[in-house]
Parts: structure tokens; sequence; C-alpha cells
């Protein structure tokens, strides 16, 4: 804070920020998979399940949730499309911060065996 004015986050504090959206993306859908897997009367492998729910994820939110899903399927190792959409994240406040943790997503799904 700069004179009572709140200061920008800076881009580093905003990846951080990301960061923290991914693992508890990951969280959530590794919980949905157990809990769906525990409640269902097939046997269903549980990479398939989460397969599933992130493609959820991909498909249905807005860019940055696709961004931040996109990362959370690379952490969980579960090779996923990247969103088709990723160059329209222009120039707003989040967006060099988005286009970092995509392409470091990008690349660690590049080194996933296919």
């Amino acid at each position: 804070m700069k004179d009572g004015v709140p200061m920008k986050a800076r881009p580093m504090e905003r990846l951080s920020d990301l960061l923290g959206e991914v693992r508890a993306c990951r969280r959530r859908i590794e919980l949905r998979a157990r809990a769906a897997a525990r409640n269902s009367t097939k046997v269903v492998a549980d990479g398939c399940l989460i397969k599933a729910m992130l493609d959820e994820q991909l498909h249905s939110r807005a860019l940055r949730e696709r961004v931040v899903g996109y990362a959370s399927a690379a952490e969980l190792g579960v090779l996923v499309s990247p969103p088709a959409d990723i160059g329209r994240l222009g120039a707003g406040e989040d967006a060099f911060a988005l286009r970092v943790l995509f392409w470091a997503a990008h690349r660690r799904m590049r080194g996933l065996p296919r």
C-alpha cells in the first residue's frame, strides 16, 4: 500500500495465487473422484474418473478456469488437450500470469507418455 492506495499485485504474486488455485482444483478433483469411486457400484479406474472431471472443468468454465484445469491435469499427470482459445488471453491484469501458467503446464504435458 502506498499513500493509502493499494498497489497492484505483482506478476509473481499473481502467479503464486494461480498456483494455489491449481492445487485447490487438483485436491477438489481428487476428492470428488474418490467419493464417486466409493459410491459407485461399478469398478471404474480412478484415472478415468479424474479425466472425466478434468474434461468437465476444461469445457464448461471461463478461460481462467480452463487454464487452471489444464495446469491441474498436468500436475496430476493426466494427458488432456489444451484450451483452444488460449489466444484470447488479451492484456488483462492476470494475462501474463495465466500465460506463464499455461506454458509451464503445456511443457509438462509434453513430457507425459502418450
